[in-house]
């Protein structure tokens, strides 16, 4: 790789990780270097910029748009052979058939996005592909697995400033639990999230606070 891609390399991988604390200012330098690459086709650089920005789009509800992206851009990598841009389609295609009720599509692309994985990958980059595989156990029904999941992905970011994740992380953890009827677990996972949405000044989301409401309430 030359000094242009690796500094193209770097910095997709700051704007990824990014996203894991400060997930408007990701989204906000994602569309800035868009309009700076201008129209054409500028390879993995736009389409992984592209599958970040969609998955927002996702998290919001607006799942069709985001399934049209990914599903062209996979195509795209499975041509040209790049495993990265392939996992950043699994893991959004996961979270597109999440929000449609299709379990085991979810699945599928939630173990493909993290094989083709590799440890060279940003400890939160693999976490997010392990949330994204533990949430699609949870959907699945597969409690144990998806919290051995969310163990995993929280050891992964450590201490690292990945506030937006970290918080999903707990929550989901949280509602899992909810859904196995271990209250007590998930009174405790309810727990570790109100103190972490403390520590980082970050507040809850509509998502968080009803998983927290549900928990206390039963």
């Amino acid at each position: 790789m030359n000094g242009s891609g690796a500094d193209t390399g770097a910095r997709l991988t700051r704007i990824e990780a990014l996203y894991s604390s400060d997930r408007d200012l990701a989204v906000e330098e994602a569309r800035e270097w868009l309009r700076q690459l201008g129209p054409g086709d500028h390879g993995a650089t736009s389409r992984r910029l592209e599958l970040l920005i969609a998955s927002v789009e996702v998290l919001e509800g607006d799942a069709g748009p985001g399934a049209a992206l990914a599903q062209l851009a996979l195509e795209w990598a499975v041509e040209h052979g790049d495993r990265v841009v392939q996992s950043r389609c699994h893991r959004l295609l996961s979270g597109v058939f999440e929000t449609f009720g299709d379990f085991g599509l979810a699945l599928e692309h939630a173990v493909a996005a993290n094989e083709l994985l590799d440890e060279t990958e940003e400890p939160v980059v693999r976490a997010a592909a392990l949330l994204s595989l533990a949430d699609a156990l949870a959907s699945a029904g597969s409690y144990d697995e998806s919290q051995r999941r969310y163990g995993e992905a929280l050891q992964l970011i450590g201490n690292e400033d990945a506030k937006t994740i970290r918080i999903t992380i707990l929550n989901n953890s949280a509602w899992a639990y909810f859904l196995s009827h271990e209250l007590e677990a998930a009174l405790a996972a309810v727990d570790r999230l109100l103190r972490a949405s403390a520590a980082s000044d970050l507040p809850l989301t509509m998502y968080d606070r009803d998983t927290v409401a549900r928990v206390y309430l039963t």
